[in-house]
């Protein structure tokens, strides 16, 4: 998929609101140009923020490599592979690692937080209901949480194509992870970039609000990098 500048504008865009928000109007805030005490967190807290960002990352860069081989077609595929050898065992193994990683990006966005990434897991929760028929099938639902659980005795049953129905195509839960997982790791990487630059962010004398010296760093190198 070919990032374009449209979709990071609207990235940042939403960030920058989601920052005004959370800090303006609040006079006591303001210092020299700078967020006051009240706004820096904890060494400790910063660092568990940025570790959750972190885990957040390789997790959603993990759902796009698993959902990648499960929705990969041709005679290199893990169906076509499957389909000659009689052994479902890879794509199941799969499967478990693509669900570890989906719970673990779920859970990384729910710690760090932010109206974005109360967006991405609403259209994941999405994502798994539009498939809870072909899921359930195959023993994985979905919980309330937004996380998946699966019942391996009966995912160890299931067939090839009762799998590639639940796992194989771009509208399969993989295929729409996959594509969210983009978003989820970009929104990791600005996160991770303003933690890092905190001290450059906070109002001036007049109330205006700047984010000094981040401007896309880590989100732009990581967008770019997609390409």
């Amino acid at each position: 998929m070919r990032i374009t500048n449209t979709m990071l504008h609207s990235l940042n865009s939403a960030r920058m609101n989601s920052a005004r928000g959370s800090w303006g109007g609040n006079a006591s805030r303001r210092t020299n140009g700078f967020a006051s005490g009240s706004l820096r967190s904890s060494r400790y807290q910063t660092a568990k923020i940025s570790e959750s960002y972190k885990t957040t990352q390789k997790a959603a860069a993990d759902v796009r490599a698993q959902a990648e081989k499960l929705t990969e077609t041709g005679e290199s595929s893990l169906w076509e592979k499957a389909e000659k050898s009689g052994s479902r065992q890879d794509i199941i193994n799969t499967v478990n690692e693509f669900v570890k990683s989906y719970n673990s990006m779920v859970d990384g966005m729910k710690q760090t937080g932010g109206s974005l990434n109360n967006v991405y897991r609403a259209q994941l929760s999405g994502a798994a209901a539009s498939n809870k028929s072909l899921l359930k099938e195959i023993g994985i639902t979905a919980g309330r949480d937004g996380r998946l659980a699966v019942d391996s005795s009966k995912l160890s049953q299931a067939g090839v194509e009762e799998l590639k129905k639940a796992f194989g195509g771009s509208s399969s839960i993989a295929g729409q992870a996959a594509v969210k997982s983009i978003y989820v790791e970009a929104n990791a990487v600005s996160g991770m970039s303003q933690q890092s630059n905190a001290s450059y962010l906070g109002y001036n004398n007049q109330g205006g609000f700047y984010n000094y010296g981040i401007t896309n760093t880590g989100t732009g190198k990581y967008f770019n990098s997609l390409y």
